[in-house]
């Protein structure tokens, strides 16, 4: 929290905006041949620094868009023949499987 405090004391919102401006008219100097085969500097757009600051004002102004995610289900069958050839496939699933026990019955015991 001493972060937070201290960088509200030095960073005024006009600092914000101010940078958040120069990010959007960022240019950045590129080198080309000139006619008489030297290299002389050239301002272009910076345009990776510009997105990024559109993206930057447009969260401040819109806010964040919705992160996508993907969730995976699988059915669970109610058959206990099934769960056993499981179990008895994967030695890890039987530690897995022997550590939720174990976890359930120490909460059960000081539940009762």
């Amino acid at each position: 929290m001493e972060v937070i405090g201290r960088l509200a004391e030095l960073v005024t919102a006009d600092d914000i905006a101010v940078a958040i401006h120069g990010a959007l008219k960022a240019t950045t100097i590129t080198w080309e041949t000139g006619a008489d085969g030297k290299k002389v500097p050239v301002t272009v757009p910076d345009h990776r620094l510009r997105l990024e600051g559109g993206k930057l004002a447009l969260s401040y102004f819109v806010g964040n868009p919705i992160q996508r995610q993907e969730i995976v289900t699988q059915e669970v069958k109610n058959n206990g023949d099934e769960a056993m050839a499981r179990l008895m496939a994967s030695p890890a699933a039987r530690a897995e499987l022997q550590r939720m026990l174990d976890e359930a019955g120490k909460s059960a015991a000081i539940d009762v």
